[in-house]
C-alpha cells in the first residue's frame, strides 16, 4: 500500500468578505463528518480567505469534501460555480501553492496578522492525535519559508512568525505541537 502524502481542498469565495466561510460549529461538524468517511485527520483552517483542508491520503477526495461543504452551507443558497475550489494533490503542487499564498501574506501584513491569529488558535483547539498530520504540514511550510529567497519580503513574516510562535507555547497544552512550533520557528532555522 503506498503512504499517504499531503493534500489539500482550498474553497474560497469568488467575493472576498470580511467574515469566516463557515462558523466553528459548521467547522467541527464538516471535519467530524469528514474524518469519520475518510478514515484519515482532517484539519480545517476557515479564515475570511477562504477554508483549507487538509489530510493525508493516497487517493483524492475532493468530491466528497466539496460535496459536504456545499451541504454545510446549503442555508446561504450558495452553489459549487460562487466558490473557487483547488484541490492539490501532489507534494510539488501544495508546495508551489504554499509558496505563492506566503507572498500573498508578505504583501499584505494585515492579513497575515489576522491568518496567522486565526491558525494559532484553530490549532490550539485541535486534537492531539492530529500530530501526523500536524508534523507533515509544518515540514512542508518549514521548507517552503526557508527556500524564499530574502528579496521576496520574507523577513517582514519574522515579527509575526515570532508571535505565532509566542501565543501557540503559552497557549497550547498539546507538547507534539509546541516541540514542532519550536523546531520549525528556531533561531537556528534563521539566516
Amino acid at each position: 500500500m503506498s503512504n499517504p502524502n499531503l493534500k489539500i481542498v482550498s474553497i474560497s469565495n469568488k467575493n472576498l468578505k470580511k467574515e469566516l466561510m463557515v462558523s466553528s460549529n459548521e467547522v467541527t461538524s464538516l471535519r467530524n463528518f469528514l474524518k469519520e468517511v475518510i478514515g484519515e485527520d482532517i484539519l480545517i483552517i476557515n479564515t475570511n480567505l477562504g477554508l483549507d483542508i487538509y489530510y493525508l491520503g493516497v487517493t483524492s477526495h475532493e468530491e466528497l469534501i466539496v460535496s459536504s461543504f456545499l451541504l454545510v452551507t446549503a442555508g446561504i443558497k450558495k452553489e459549487r460555480n460562487n466558490f473557487y475550489i483547488k484541490s492539490l494533490n501532489s507534494r510539488t503542487d501544495v508546495m508551489l501553492e504554499t509558496q505563492i499564498f506566503f507572498r500573498r501574506l508578505i504583501k499584505n501584513p494585515l492579513l497575515c496578522k489576522s491568518y496567522i491569529k486565526s491558525l494559532s488558535n484553530q490549532l490550539n483547539e485541535m486534537p492531539k492525535t492530529q500530530s501526523k498530520l500536524l508534523k507533515e504540514m509544518v515540514c512542508l511550510w518549514k521548507e517552503v519559508f526557508f527556500k524564499m529567497n530574502e528579496d521576496t519580503g520574507i523577513d517582514k513574516m519574522i515579527p509575526f512568525l515570532v508571535r505565532f510562535q509566542d501565543n501557540s507555547y503559552s497557549e497550547n497544552n498539546n507538547p507534539v505541537l509546541q516541540h514542532l512550533i519550536k523546531a520549525a520557528l528556531s533561531a537556528d532555522r534563521i539566516n
